[in-house]
């Protein structure tokens, strides 16, 4: 499944999250069009389940530098590899 949302910063630029439609542990990518601009812009996506009780939620933040670099924050953890924050 594919979703875009707006980076509600007048461009008109997507952000698009790409994933599966099971149910239970989802994989999520994230991906967006080179960001040109000189101001940094910040899109925060929130996921709440279903089913259950209490129902959980978790924020996925996206912060896309003006220098085209990419911050992803899980739940207010920044999204490593290696022990390493990953920005691209």
């Amino acid at each position: 499944m594919t979703t875009e949302l707006d980076w509600n910063d007048g461009s008109g630029e997507k952000i698009t999250l790409t994933y599966g439609s099971a149910e239970g542990t989802q994989t999520i990518s994230v991906s967006s069009a080179t960001h040109t601009g000189y101001i940094a812009r910040t899109r925060t996506i929130t996921f709440q389940t279903s089913a259950g009780s209490p129902t959980e939620t978790a924020t996925l933040t996206v912060t896309q530098s003006g220098k085209n670099i990419t911050i992803i924050t899980y739940n207010d953890k920044a999204i490593t590899r290696n022990d390493v924050a990953v920005g691209y």
